[in-house]
């Protein structure tokens, strides 16, 4: 009895990451929006307690947030820059 139960724990513990694994292409965005919006409402409420009004805490939070996507973006763009620029010489170096 005891053995019929760990076997049917293991095949639901195996369909279910199944599950994941064929539904990850909507749940990882999924939870990357759930843990942005709990960073952001967070510190939105920590502006709130220093007495700034809920739309100006807002505007701020986004215009942080923002302002760190456009920085991590242009390091992003940087750094494929170059890569680009330095491609034809990884090519004479490892010889592809």
């Amino acid at each position: 009895m005891k053995s019929q139960m760990v076997l049917i724990s293991l095949t639901c513990i195996t369909i279910i990451l199944a599950g994941l694994k064929a539904a990850s292409s909507i749940i990882v965005p999924f939870l990357l929006a759930i843990f942005i919006a709990v960073i952001v409402s967070s510190v939105a409420l920590y502006i709130q307690k220093l007495g700034i009004p809920k739309f100006l805490s807002f505007v701020i939070v986004m215009l942080i947030f923002f302002g760190i996507f456009a920085v991590l973006g242009n390091a992003v763009v940087n750094a494929i820059s170059d890569f680009s620029s330095q491609l034809p010489e990884f090519q004479l170096k490892f010889k592809i």
